[in-house]
């Protein structure tokens, strides 16, 4: 890792990423102190106002207010927190069920049989629309959002997973603790699991960017966080009706979406050069 940091330290790209996701973590930590006012308190004697740079704008609301007069920069601060934390919950939860069932699937073939036709139902239908079918089922909300999200995001883990675990278990140290007689349990998780830790946390910073990117899809379609909790994609629904005559709205909480979920691809690339020896420059 030390060689890999000092590899990619002229790297403008993989800072620059690195550089906005940390301004993102610490602005949504810090949203109470960065602004003055509460993400839902209405103002509507200054509902609509622009920018402060636009004609009429007010440096009291610098990014200006949205339809009910709240202030955009409050709501953007407090939004972030929702959005990410989704993405991060979301990673962590499919996550664990794709490793765990990909290092079963991998290791057992009843199991793999079993998991494996499981996933090929799953991925006959597409993601986002068999989050929407569940979503519109059990209703919206922050943790029935994270457990949707969550259990239609497993196979993406649980393929490559797989596919290592297939790979790692004919090589020569698990055979040979296979013949003195080490449990199965202690191969897995003690020999097989380290190795396959890489391609996990690869995977897991796109989760967190395809979580963030459905969250918001879900709630700009009414399906996904009530609208009482600020996020990005209750913004965009909120701003559809005011594209012409308050186009911030929606411009602001758009370009804070397409930022971070850039910047975690970005890290994301970076870390693959990082833990993938077969993609390394010498």
């Amino acid at each position: 890792m030390r060689k890999a940091i000092k590899r990619h330290m002229g790297s403008a790209v993989a800072w620059g990423a690195l550089g906005i996701l940390v301004v993102f973590a610490v602005c949504s930590l810090l949203a109470p102190v960065l602004t003055p006012y509460e993400a839902n308190a209405q103002d509507i004697m200054n509902r609509l106002v622009p920018p402060a740079w636009c004609a009429g704008g007010s440096l009291e609301h610098l990014l200006g207010t949205d339809e009910l007069g709240r202030d955009m920069l409050a709501r953007l601060l407090y939004g972030s927190r929702s959005s990410i934390l989704v993405g991060v919950l979301t990673a962590m939860l499919s996550g664990g069920l794709g490793v765990t069932l990909g290092l079963l699937s991998g290791y057992f073939p009843k199991a793999d049989a079993v998991i494996m036709r499981i996933a090929d139902i799953q991925l006959a239908f597409p993601s986002m629309l068999l989050a929407l079918a569940i979503v519109a089922v059990l209703g919206g909300g922050f943790f029935k959002l994270v457990m949707v999200l969550g259990i239609t995001g497993w196979v993406s883990f649980s393929r490559v997973i797989r596919s290592e675990v297939l790979s790692i278990r004919t090589s020569d140290y698990i055979l040979a603790a296979q013949t003195v007689g080490v449990g199965q349990a202690r191969i897995l998780f003690r020999h097989i699991l380290p190795n396959i830790i890489a391609p996990a946390v690869t995977i897991s910073t796109f989760q967190i960017a395809t979580a963030i990117i459905s969250e918001s899809s879900l709630s700009f379609l009414g399906l996904g966080i009530p609208p009482t909790t600020p996020t990005w994609g209750n913004m965009l629904h909120a701003g559809q009706l005011y594209m012409d005559s308050a186009w911030w709205i929606s411009l602001f909480p758009g370009i804070c979406i397409m930022l971070i979920v850039l910047s975690i691809n970005l890290l994301g690339d970076v870390l693959r050069d990082y833990m993938d020896p077969k993609t390394r420059q010498n």
